[in-house]
């Protein structure tokens, strides 16, 4: 429960709540640490995060899309996963083991998103159960997506990695290029537009 005695920051209740669904955080956390973040925008195709630079910060989305990618020896980019409203943007696994990002992070819209000093949160939360529970959360959240997003593709056909997509991301799946949702589904383009005309 939030109190309006307690001052959070630029952090909003829709954040908070959001949050709280996957542990809870006592309000007086959330007021210790929401002053840590700072709203910044981007603009399409600005990059929060490149590939061998240090995660200094971590951010929530506010409003907008942003997308996490490889790019392969030959140029070639692999969309590893898409975050929108309320998506945390951080290189969360560079993070545990303290080494730059191997993900590049770009918005794919114009965005608005609070950000934070990342080796600040961390000591904010370090020790405090509340927050590592939240903190374990957060790594298995990350971990079932990977395992799900491996399993779709060592045993779902094309067409059922599309459906998928469609009912993961119905809000926004319009907003994203049609050569970054082939590269998310492992396909072509020209694969992706006969699953189009198909469903």
């Amino acid at each position: 429960m939030r109190s309006p005695r307690l001052r959070y920051g630029m952090l909003t209740p829709q954040i908070m709540d959001y949050y709280n669904q996957l542990s809870p955080i006592p309000a007086e956390e959330w007021a210790r640490v929401g002053g840590l973040f700072v709203p910044k925008s981007f603009k399409r195709n600005e990059f929060f995060l490149r590939v061998d630079e240090d995660p200094l910060h971590i951010g929530v989305v506010k409003s907008g899309l942003f997308r996490f990618f490889y790019i392969d020896e030959d140029g070639k980019e692999w969309v590893k996963s898409f975050e929108t409203n309320l998506g945390l943007l951080a290189p969360y696994a560079e993070i545990l083991q303290d080494r730059p990002s191997r993900t590049f992070i770009q918005a794919l819209t114009d965005s608005e998103i609070l950000v934070a000093p990342q080796k600040e949160f961390m000591a904010a939360v370090n020790g405090r159960l509340d927050w590592e529970m939240f903190l374990r959360r957060v790594a298995e959240r990350f971990y079932l997506k990977k395992e799900n997003r491996e399993y779709e593709f060592l045993k779902l056909s094309a067409k059922e990695r599309w459906m998928n997509f469609l009912e993961d991301f119905k809000h926004i799946h319009q907003e994203i290029p049609d050569y970054h949702i082939a590269s998310y589904l492992g396909i072509t383009p020209q694969s992706l537009s006969r699953l189009r005309k198909t469903t």
